[in-house]
């Protein structure tokens, strides 16, 4: 028995007047349309007060950023843990810096046997700290936009790809394919290989 096909039911048709081709449409009146909804951003009347339990160094990158976000609207009551983060994340990579920026600091740590013989290089607690919080303040600071690419709104270029070659021009794609076989068959001459079709 062949099973009978459940019958959809058809498209409304839209209630209204018609067209001068006549064809149906509808009429909504203004409380009928929906306005576009906007994003609502809760914002910030005035740059707010770095918070007390971040460092000095923090204390005065909050106190050099926030004013300026604040005005962009970047800054608002939803956003001030993610900026607590990258003003900590700049104390730390600053400090770290500074560490080993002086002149009686090394990047490495030299570890020997007991026969004096270089055994390992490590590198010293300071240069972890200082990729990691540089890292923590290059994301946390794309949430503000503080580099260009985050400004533009763009990802950041990236390098080129050396391993491949560029496409050749349409015009010339021919001519290049010839001039590689013919190259390759001087190759397969020099070297004794004969293709026999």
């Amino acid at each position: 028995m062949a099973r009978k096909a459940a019958k959809r039911n058809p498209r409304p048709k839209p209630k209204g007047k018609t067209t001068s081709s006549g064809a149906k449409r509808r009429i909504t009146t203004a409380s009928a349309r929906k306005s576009p909804k906007t994003k609502s951003r809760p914002s910030v009347a005035k740059p707010p007060a770095p918070p007390k339990w971040l460092s000095a160094i923090a204390k005065a990158e909050w106190k050099r950023l926030a004013p300026a976000l604040t005005k962009l609207g970047k800054l608002t009551d939803l956003d001030l843990s993610s900026f607590e983060g990258y003003c900590e994340s700049y104390a730390l990579w600053r400090n770290a810096q500074e560490w080993l920026n002086k002149p009686t600091h090394q990047p490495t740590i030299v570890l020997r046997d007991k026969d004096g013989k270089v055994k390992q290089l490590a590198a010293v607690p300071h240069v972890t700290i200082a990729r990691n919080a540089l890292a923590d303040m290059q994301r946390l600071g794309a949430l503000f936009g503080l580099s260009p690419a985050d400004r533009r709104g763009a990802a950041p270029s990236r390098q080129p790809n050396y391993t491949k070659r560029p496409p050749a021009a349409a015009d010339n794609s021919d001519q290049e394919r010839s001039k590689a076989a013919d190259a390759l068959a001087a190759m397969r001459a020099d070297v004794g290989i004969e293709i026999v079709n």
